[in-house]
C-alpha cells in the first residue's frame, strides 16, 4: 500500500515540475484512462495507452490553462488501489477565468504501474466555459425571492455550458433580469431554450445541474440532497464499490492522525526578527506573515498546530523569565490561556487526532542522568502524567485511547543502545503507545537521530539526524524503522525541524542554506521542488515550523489584504473564492 501511495505522490510531483515524461512513465503502456463524463477532454469513452493519454489530456492542458495545478489533499491506498482527492486550480487562457474544482482520482495499480485511472470532478467548474461563466453569474448574484442559478443539460456528450436560469417550484424557467450587487448593476445573460425541447428533455429524464452541483429532478419536481460540502472521498464510495470497503479498512487499521489530513492550511513558526522569540503565522506560500503573540518582554517557542487549526499551542517564559511554559491561543493570537505550571521547562508539544490530549516535554523531574521526561496532559491542562523518563521530542499519532508517540532519547530503554567512549549514548528514534506500552526501538546507528514527526498518514516519520562531519540533514523513515531516506543531503549545512504539509505531499522545515535561519518547503518523496517561504535579515532565526490543516471556521475575511497573495484561498467561511477579486468583493459588499 504504502510504496502504491508514494508513487502516486511522486506523479504529482512530477506533474508540478513539469515533467510529464515522468508521468507517462508511472502508467502501464495500456492504462485505461477514464475522464469523467462530460468534462471538456472526456471523449466519449476510455482513452487506451500513454500516447492517448499524452494526446488528449496533458497536450491540451497547456493550450487551455494557464498556471494549471493539481493541489493534492488527500491520498488514501488500499493494495493495489490509491485514491486522491484535490483541486484543480488555473485560469483559462480565452476568458481569463478562474478554474478551482474539486475533484477525486481513483488509480489501480499492478506491478507498481498505474494500468487504469477514473476521474470523478466537479463537471461545472471543471469546465473552461463553464468556468468563465459560474464568475460572470457570482458577479450578478442578488438577493432576489427568485434564486438565480445556471443550469445546463447533462446526460448528452458535449454538453453546452447552460443557461442562466431560475428555480420556482422545481420546474426550470429561463429568465433575464437585472440584478444588483453592492452599487453596481449587471444584467444576467437571457438566453431561450423552445419549451418543447426543455419538455422532451425532460421527459427522457435528461438532468439539469446548478452551480452548487445540485441535481434538479425534473420527474418528481424535487431537488435531491445537495453534495455540496461532502469530500470527494464519501461522493466517490457509491460509485467504486469495493474500494470503499478497502478504505473504510484501511482507515481501521491505520490509527488517526496527529494532523488530520486535508486541505493545507498555514504555517505556524518562531521568529527571531524582532528581536526576541514571537510566534508567526503564514499562508503555505509564505504570504501575508502575522505575528500572534507580539510580547516583547517574553521569547515565544515551541509552536504546534491543534489537529483542527484552531489553536495554537507554544512555551514562553512571560510568567518568569527563563522558565518555559506551556499556552494555548486561538489562531489568531487572542484567548492566551496558560497550561502548565512547574518548576523547569515544559516545551514541544503535539495534540493527539481527538484533540483531547497533549504530548510534550518537561525538566521538573530531571536530575543528574538526564535533562527531559515525556508527560501527558488533557487539552485544558489538566491530568499531569508522565509518559516515559528520559525522552523528549514526543510527537502523537492517533486519538487520546489509541495514539502512538514518535520521540528521541539517549537512553537506553531496550538495552540496545550502547554508552560511547565519552560516556554518553547516542539520540535515537523510538515509538511507545500512549498508554505507556510497546516500546520499539526505529533507527540504531553511531549519529544523533532527533526530532521525529509522524505523515499525515502515520506510515512514515521525518526526523533529524546529524553526521559525524556536522550535517544535519532531514530523513524520512518508514513506521517500522525501514526505508531510510536523506531528502536534504546538504554537507555542512544544518536542515532540521521538519514537519508534514496535511495533504502528505510536502515538508516544512528550517535551514541556513542560505546564511540565514529560513523556511522552507519540498517535496516529502525526494527532497525535489525546495521552496523558500521566509526571507529576513541576517542574524534572524525562523525556526520550528508547524503546517496546520485549513479550519473550517477560518474565516470570513475582514480586510481586502486577506485576499492578496493568495491569501482568498485560504477561507472557507462564509465560503470559498473564486479569485481574489472575489474575495476583496466580499470585504467590500458583505455578498
Amino acid at each position: 500500500m504504502t510504496d502504491n501511495v508514494q508513487l502516486v505522490r511522486s506523479l504529482y510531483d512530477a506533474l508540478g515540475r513539469g515533467d510529464i515524461e515522468e508521468v507517462l512513465e508511472g502508467l502501464d503502456e495500456n492504462v485505461e484512462w477514464n475522464q469523467a463524463e462530460h468534462t471538456p477532454y472526456w471523449p466519449g469513452e476510455p482513452m487506451v495507452g500513454r500516447q492517448a493519454v499524452l494526446a488528449g489530456v496533458f497536450a491540451r492542458i497547456g493550450e487551455d490553462y494557464d498556471d494549471f495545478t493539481i493541489d493534492v489533499q488527500r491520498v488514501v491506498g488500499c493494495g493495489e488501489t490509491v485514491l486522491v482527492e484535490a483541486r484543480y486550480r488555473g485560469t483559462v487562457k480565452q476568458t481569463g477565468a478562474s478554474l478551482d474544482a474539486q475533484v477525486a482520482h481513483v488509480y489501480d495499480f499492478r506491478d507498481s504501474k498505474a494500468v487504469r485511472w477514473q476521474q470523478y470532478t466537479d463537471t461545472w467548474r471543471s469546465s473552461p466555459r463553464c468556468s468563465a461563466s459560474l464568475q460572470r453569474s457570482r458577479a450578478g448574484a442578488s438577493d432576489a425571492v427568485e434564486r438565480q442559478v445556471l443550469a445546463r443539460p447533462v446526460g448528452a456528450k458535449g454538453a453546452e455550458c447552460a443557461l442562466p436560469a431560475s428555480v420556482k417550484g422545481g420546474v426550470v424557467a429561463i429568465t433575464g433580469r437585472t440584478t444588483r450587487r453592492g452599487s453596481r448593476v449587471r444584467r444576467s445573460s437571457s438566453a431561450s431554450m423552445a419549451d418543447t425541447e426543455r419538455r422532451r428533455q425532460m421527459m427522457q429524464g435528461t438532468s439539469y445541474i446548478n452551480e452548487q452541483g445540485r441535481r434538479i429532478m425534473h420527474a418528481s419536481n424535487q431537488p435531491e440532497p445537495s453534495t455540496r460540502g461532502r469530500r470527494p472521498a464519501r461522493m466517490i464510495a457509491g460509485l467504486i464499490g469495493g474500494a470503499a470497503a478497502c478504505v473504510a479498512l484501511v482507515v481501521m487499521a491505520v490509527p488517526a492522525s496527529a494532523i488530520v489530513p486535508g486541505p493545507n492550511g498555514r504555517i505556524v513558526f518562531e521568529s527571531s526578527r524582532d528581536g526576541n522569540n514571537e510566534i508567526y503565522v503564514m499562508n503555505s506560500d509564505g504570504t501575508v506573515e502575522q505575528n500572534l503573540t507580539n510580547n516583547k518582554q517574553a521569547n515565544d517557542v515551541f509552536p504546534a498546530w491543534s489537529p483542527d487549526g484552531t489553536q495554537i499551542t507554544f512555551s514562553s517564559d512571560r510568567a518568569e523569565a527563563g522558565d518555559l511554559d506551556i499556552y494555548v491561543m486561538n489562531a489568531d493570537g487572542s484567548g492566551v490561556t496558560r497550561l502548565t505550571d512547574a518548576p523547569g521547562e515544559d516545551r514541544g508539544t503535539s495534540w493527539t487526532s481527538d484533540g483531547q490530549q497533549i504530548v510534550f516535554h518537561s525538566q521538573r523531574f530531571r536530575d543528574a542522568t538526564h535533562s527531559f521526561d515525556l508527560m501527558v496532559m488533557n487539552a485544558d491542562g489538566s491530568d499531569e502524567r508522565l509518559l516515559f523518563p528520559n525522552a523528549s521530542a514526543g510527537y502523537v499519532c492517533g486519538d487520546s485511547e489509541t495514539g502512538t508517540v514518535v520521540f528521541n532519547s539517549s537512553g537506553d530503554p531496550l538495552g540496545t543502545n550502547p554508552v560511547n567512549p565519552n560516556g554518553t549514548r547516542d539520540f535515537e528514534i523510538y515509538t511507545v503507545n500512549l498508554d505507556g506500552t510497546d516500546v520499539r526501538q526505529l533507527t540504531n546507528n553511531t549519529v544523533l537521530d532527533s526530532g521525529p514527526k509522524w505523515s499525515p498518514d502515520c506510515s512514515t516519520i521525518s526526523y533529524n539526524s546529524l553526521d559525524s562531519g556536522g550535517s544535519l540533514d532531514v530523513h524520512r523513515i518508514n513506521a517500522d524503522g525501514t526505508n531510510d531516506v536523506n531528502l536534504t543531503n546538504t554537507p555542512g549545512i544544518f536542515d532540521a525541524f521538519s514537519a508534514w504539509s496535511p495533504d502528505g505531499t510536502s515538508i516544512v522545515f528550517s535551514s541556513n542554506r542560505d546564511v540565514n535561519f529560513e523556511i522552507y518547503t519540498m517535496s516529502a518523496v525526494d527532497g525535489s521542488n525546495v521552496q523558500r517561504l521566509t526571507f529576513t535579515d541576517r542574524g534572524e532565526a525562523n525556526l520550528r515550523a508547524d503546517w496546520g490543516t485549513a479550519p473550517n471556521s477560518y474565516g470570513p475575511p475582514t480586510h481586502k489584504n486577506q485576499c492578496k497573495d493568495g491569501g482568498w484561498r485560504e477561507f472557507l467561511t462564509p465560503r470559498t473564492f473564486s479569485d481574489q477579486g472575489d474575495c476583496i468583493d466580499y470585504v467590500q459588499t458583505g455578498v
